[in-house]
């Protein structure tokens, strides 16, 4: 029994983490591509309505058109989610 326990911890421990420091984290790759050319670019950043982080537009990875406005977002789960219920997340503007 306490391996499930450790599976399912080891489990929840990689989601957090792939969600934190693997997925749709470019906060600087607008700024480096500019810098080869000699002039800053200035990154147009929106929130993920579903779990609040910043997302560059230029660089999403997960873009999704509801109501001819698009939506950005930092992982394919909060995609997802938001896809499942919209008003939702548009109704609360985000965390």
């Amino acid at each position: 029994m306490k391996t499930i326990y450790r599976t399912l911890a080891l489990s929840v421990l990689a989601l957090f983490t792939a969600a934190f420091f693997g997925a749709g984290h470019t906060a600087h790759a607008a700024d480096q591509k500019a810098g080869a050319k000699g002039q800053k670019a200035e990154p147009i950043t929106v929130k993920d309505l579903v779990c609040g982080m910043d997302v560059e537009t230029k660089d999403a990875k997960w873009v999704y058109e509801y109501k001819g406005t698009k939506y950005y977002f930092c992982m394919k789960g909060d995609l997802d989610a938001f896809k499942k219920d919209p008003g939702k997340y548009i109704k609360k503007g985000g965390k």
